[in-house]
């Protein structure tokens, strides 16, 4: 399966390719990951993927753009937020915070439609998990566990 996922043979399409696929998919979970040399690991890993593309279902209207929406790209909207508020924000405040801002919140509005906070922040939301950003919480309690390292004074911890 591997070898004709890649090209590498061809095959007649007289063979049961559901028998193909039940058998690769059984020889790839008999035998540890860990157990494998190399390049078995990876004709097995394309022998798995290739049976996944084929019997994945087409994805039509809105199961594509949920699909897509999954993967880490973002709409082009979602970008353009991205780029309005710049990684550093997203990585060192929470969507409150970030929303603190008349100026931003204002241009986010009228470039881009956002109207609500709550169509905002799932904004906000997607473009932290599409980008792999910490979400607000996560900001949060970093912040928190920085802030509780301290020495015997009361002042924070300088490392």
């Amino acid at each position: 399966m591997a070898l004709v996922a890649k090209g590498v043979i061809a095959v007649d399409d007289d063979g049961p390719a559901d028998e193909d696929a039940q058998q690769t998919l059984g020889l790839a979970m008999r035998e540890l990951p860990h157990e494998l040399p190399y390049e078995k690991a990876a004709l097995r890993l394309a022998a798995v993927e290739s049976v996944i593309r084929e019997t994945a279902p087409i994805l039509t209207g809105n199961n594509a753009a949920r699909a897509v929406g999954n993967s880490n790209s973002l709409s082009k909207r979602d970008a353009g937020v991205h780029d309005v508020i710049g990684k550093e924000l997203f990585s060192t405040h929470t969507n409150a915070e970030i929303l603190k801002d008349v100026n931003l919140k204002k241009r986010l509005r009228i470039e881009y439609k956002l109207t609500s906070g709550d169509a905002i922040k799932r904004c906000l939301d997607r473009i932290r998990d599409g980008k792999e950003y910490p979400l607000s919480r996560e900001v949060t309690n970093k912040r928190a566990t920085r802030n509780q390292a301290t020495v015997k004074n009361g002042q924070r911890d300088p490392s």
